[in-house]
């Protein structure tokens, strides 16, 4: 069974490409807005435990 982090990189990847593939630069944008305010609400080491969890992350 995998665990918690697993499933939030996963979410984090696909939920990311997705954005990127359909939006372009305005994906990217989206993205980044969400991670910072992810960063800002929860710290940096709440996203850094991503890091290489999922295998294309």
């Amino acid at each position: 069974m995998k665990d918690f982090n697993y499933h939030t990189a996963h979410l984090k990847y696909t939920i990311s490409k997705t954005l990127i593939d359909k939006l372009g630069e305005v994906g990217q944008k989206i993205i980044d807005r969400a991670l910072k305010d992810y960063v800002d609400t929860f710290g940096q080491e709440y996203l850094n435990v991503l890091d290489g969890v999922y295998p294309e992350n």
